[in-house]
């Protein structure tokens, strides 16, 4: 409520407010007194509207509480008298002073206001309680009003709600309204959201828009009665349809949600475009947000960028970063980086995480702003730290890899597991990874796999193969054949290498599914052209011993030195011993010694099975080797480096026959 609580009593026909407390007796029949003829003659009461102002004056001037009080209308509202607020103040005085109701209402208003007197808040209390006692229902009102607020009087609750119960139960709407959230809020009466409700409704069927606001609410949130959607739909509808801006956002939300109506985003659109028109920031930005995302009406980013910018100049917040967004996105606007800084930094300073995390976006890509790690994970766990999913995750990256923060593996599992929780796929596959690998907690199988399984259901292709290969090998569930072929499969065709890869290795096995090379061939290609190593090495052998294919010894050695030169032992070993038996390449002992030694480093012990068959074949090997031969061997072994091509032939060539 502003300084105005309510307009000045004025005379309607001047005469006819003046008698509203009085009882017009000239309407009644007379007594047989009245008629008698020694009785004395009836008293008609003038028409003070019609008096002229000289005899309205003079009336006044004869102590006539009425004339006074109209006199004050007339020259408070400078129609019939000359436009004066002190004189109006004064004949009003005269009235109150004789206990005319009207006049002490109308003299409180004019104190209240500052209206020809000095602002005395204080005597306006005065006054209003003059009028209040004889029960006028406007100035039980604002005596409420007042102790309500604590203006001219003590703040007092109880108080408030005496006056405005006073006034309610004359029908004052006004009263019943601010009873209604004096009872709901158990402001100078116990909360009771039943008699709140019963209030709000008084109001509300009289056309109170704020009461049709606040029972559509209580509806709403089944507060003090039953929930009823359709109910508060229908008083926000009344309310919206005066033109209550709060009432038409939220009768567009309900449309929104279909909630109590048919869910329309036309309908929502038109409600919140009413808002918006007259200037709600909340409708201003969801009309831009129904513009960007097509819902409701036609997408436009033009469009959403003016709504997004009528709001953000009234410091919205979610509008400054949607409107950062699409001045970073250069959609509807021209790019712009500087000017998405400056909506992103207003946002983030009233503390609008995506603000925060666009921020944060802005220094790591170096956009806007010099890049800057440590500034974007700065802002990034702002965001983080209100439960963006998108800056947790982000920012467990950034400790994964020391990028603006030290290194520090735990502190990204625990930024990855708070995306994980929020259902963020990829940070449930890189906490699943986490803890198959024991980085940054302890290495637990069955939690890497119920962490791969989450982000599997939701689609992630590398969930789905690792989750694959767990089932294959019982590591963390129990070993299902079938279940890894399944999730292999999943992945494979969404072009998976190391799902393409389990996949064929188990048609090549028959496990999970009947053994079929050919199939098993087919995946392994498939991995292989994808540079999968261990794909290759074993398309190499499908070729080698014709599995599924025809044998052929050149497409194995092509495949097997693909793998070896990506550093694959086993196809080293094999590429090798192709090399010393002239299988699909001339044989050359120098480039089998050193694709021998490649796998056995000079190691005094064999550890795995492959340095054990490098070995042993070395050995075998060197016997039949001319010392330029092992020198020339030695020579490309030490030349050579894992992702380099491998000779195809020595200078040495083929050995003398022995």
């Amino acid at each position: 409520m502003t300084r105005i609580l309510a307009s000045l009593l004025l005379a309607l026909g001047v005469q006819l407010v003046a008698c509203t407390t009085e009882r017009d007796d000239s309407a009644l029949p007379l007594t047989t007194e009245e008629q008698d003829d020694n009785a004395l003659p009836l008293t008609v009461e003038p028409d003070y509207s019609a008096l002229s102002l000289p005899e309205l004056t003079q009336m006044a001037e004869a102590g006539d509480a009425k004339a006074q009080f109209n006199l004050g209308v007339r020259h408070g509202s400078g129609q019939g008298a000359p436009q004066d607020d002190l004189h109006a103040l004064n004949w009003y005085r005269k009235a109150a002073l004789q206990g005319h109701v009207q006049a002490q209402h109308n003299l409180g208003i004019m104190y209240y206001e500052g209206q020809g007197v000095q602002w005395d808040d204080k005597e306006a209390v005065y006054w209003f309680q003059k009028a209040a006692e004889q029960g006028l229902d406007e100035s039980q009102f604002n005596l409420g009003t007042m102790y309500h607020k604590g203006e001219g009087a003590p703040q007092d609750f109880r108080q408030a709600v005496n006056w405005y119960q006073k006034a309610a139960e004359q029908g004052h709407v006004q009263a019943q309204h601010d009873l209604g959230g004096m009872y709901y809020e158990g402001r100078g009466v116990p909360q009771d959201l039943q008699e709140s409700a019963k209030w709000y409704r008084k109001a509300a069927d009289q056309g109170e828009v704020r009461a049709q606001f606040s029972l559509g609410n209580m509806y709403r949130e089944g507060e003090g009665m039953s929930q009823d959607l359709q109910e508060a739909a229908n008083l926000y509808r009344k309310a919206a349809e005066q033109g209550d801006m709060r009432s038409q956002v939220n009768l567009g939300n309900m449309y929104q949600e279909g909630l109590g109506v048919p869910q329309n985003d036309q309908q929502a659109a038109n409600w919140h475009r009413k808002a918006a028109e007259q200037g709600h920031a909340g409708a201003q930005y969801s009309v831009g947000s129904m513009y960007r995302e097509g819902r409701g009406a036609r997408r436009n980013f033009k469009e959403a960028a003016n709504w997004y910018q009528k709001s953000a100049e009234q410091g919205y917040a979610d509008a400054q970063a949607s409107l950062g967004n699409m001045y970073r996105e250069g959609r509807g606007v021209q790019q712009d980086f500087q000017k998405a800084m400056h909506w992103y930094q207003k946002a983030a300073e009233q503390g609008n995480m995506y603000a925060q995390y666009g921020l944060g976006f802005m220094y790591d890509r170096g956009q806007g702003a010099r890049q800057n790690f440590h500034e974007a994970a700065n802002w990034y766990r702002k965001a983080a730290d209100k439960g963006h999913v998108d800056a947790q995750h982000v920012l467990g990256n950034m400790y994964r890899e020391g990028r603006g923060v030290p290194r520090y593996l735990s502190e990204a599992a625990a930024w990855y597991r708070k995306a994980a929780e929020q259902g963020y796929v990829s940070a449930q596959y890189r906490l699943g990874y986490m803890y198959e690998k024991g980085q940054g907690v302890p290495q637990y199988f069955r939690e890497a796999a119920n962490w791969y399984l989450k982000a599997a259901e939701q689609g992630h292709v590398s969930a789905q193969a690792n989750l694959g290969y767990m089932y294959a090998n019982g590591q963390g569930v129990l070993k299902d054949y079938q279940q890894a072929v399944n999730w292999y499969l999943k992945a494979a065709e969404q072009g998976n290498a190391r799902a393409q890869l389990g996949l064929g290795y188990m048609y090549e096995e028959g496990q999970g599914v009947s053994k079929d090379y050919q199939q098993a061939v087919n995946w392994y290609q498939k991995a292989a052209e994808q540079g999968n190593v261990a794909a290759q090495g074993n398309l190499g052998t499908m070729y080698y011993y014709g599995r599924g294919v025809s044998r052929d010894y050149q497409q194995a050695a092509n495949w097997y030195r693909k793998a070896a030169e990506q550093g694959n032992a086993r196809s080293q070993v094999s590429l090798g011993y192709m090399y010393n038996m002239g299988h699909g390449v001339p044989q050359d002992r120098a480039l089998a010694y050193a694709l021998y030694s490649l796998v056995i480093a000079d190691k005094l012990l064999a550890i795995n099975e492959h340095e054990k068959r490098a070995m042993k074949n070395r050995d075998i090997v060197v016997r039949r080797m001319t010392r330029e031969q092992i020198e020339e061997g030695k020579t490309i072994l030490s030349q050579w480096r894992p992702g380099q091509p491998l000779p195809t032939a020595s200078k040495t060539g083929r050995p003398d026959s022995r």
